[in-house]
């Protein structure tokens, strides 16, 4: 199995999450991580939303699944465009981590009335101004670029992802102050937290993936990305989806903003674990209409 991810640390850690899942359960395959660069990581000057939006880190992916050059593409559950090919499929996703967002300061360094928080995501930056009440300033990088920038005093504080912190094993975070940020206020993007397997639909690998894929994740992953597809949203929009799934029901909430609307536009549901689906469209059916 060549399975394809990012060059960065937190994918290259996400990848061999999703290899060692797979070889407790097929210990017999070869198994070949193919690390790959995407436009996303090399252009990082401009914010994500001035650019061609999520494609940027998944479509170098995409057409080397398509082309055989790949079996599998490990991602990162948020940066997943709506709409992806037809041929293609997400087989499995790993048990969810931690959805919610984190707020990273210099440990003793309380951001003061006028701190500047950095983070590229239109999201974030949205919530930061309406419920923390600073300015904020695009960072892109990867996470040990992003700290570097908070070191060097380029920003006050960091927005990231909790998840991505604790997956990243050999970080030192000791200098910093983590604040975990609540997600009644700071509802995170859709998948958040989801380490998401992509493959052709004919992959010879099917029944590994379905071994390997948590059912409770797969229903709220499918739920949020249908919400993301219904709601039109890319990356130059605000939009923001939750569920958690406990036996058979699925709880989720969703959110999105648009101009000439109060931020948040927020609407709450619940359905079966197998109709989440149609949840996430509902959802998104209410929040347009709003």
């Amino acid at each position: 199995m060549r399975i394809g991810t990012r060059k960065s640390p937190l994918a290259l850690a996400q990848a061999e999450m999703f290899l060692e899942a797979c070889r407790a359960v097929a210990p017999d395959i070869r198994y070949e991580l193919t690390p790959m660069s995407t436009m996303g990581d090399v252009i990082l000057d401009r914010p994500l939303y001035e650019l061609d939006g999520k494609g940027m880190f998944i479509s170098v992916f995409e057409k080397a699944l398509m082309a055989g050059e790949i079996d599998v593409a490990v991602h990162s559950g948020k940066d997943m465009p709506a709409e992806i090919p037809g041929e293609l499929t997400v087989g499995a996703v790993l048990t969810r981590g931690s959805p919610g967002d984190v707020l990273v300061t210099l440990r003793g360094g309380v951001p003061g009335e006028h701190a500047v928080i950095g983070t590229s995501s239109l999201r974030r930056a949205w919530q930061v101004r309406t419920y923390l009440g600073y300015e904020t300033k695009p960072v892109r990088g990867n996470v040990g670029t992003r700290l570097k920038k908070l070191q060097e005093g380029e920003v006050d504080g960091l927005i990231l992802a909790a998840a991505g912190l604790e997956r990243l094993s050999g970080l030192s975070l000791s200098s910093y102050e983590l604040t975990e940020l609540s997600l009644e206020e700071f509802l995170p993007a859709p998948t958040q937290g989801i380490i998401a397997a992509q493959c052709r639909r004919d992959t010879p690998f099917g029944e590994l993936l379905e071994a390997v894929s948590d059912r409770e994740t797969m229903a709220c992953f499918a739920a949020e990305r249908a919400y993301l597809r219904a709601v039109g949203a890319d990356c130059r929009q605000p939009v923001a989806a939750y569920s958690s799934c406990r036996g058979n029901i699925l709880h989720m909430t969703a959110a999105y903003w648009r101009e000439g609307k109060p931020w948040y536009t927020r609407v709450s549901g619940a359905s079966t674990a197998d109709d989440g689906e149609r949840l996430g469209e509902e959802l998104a059916e209410r929040i347009l209409t709003l």
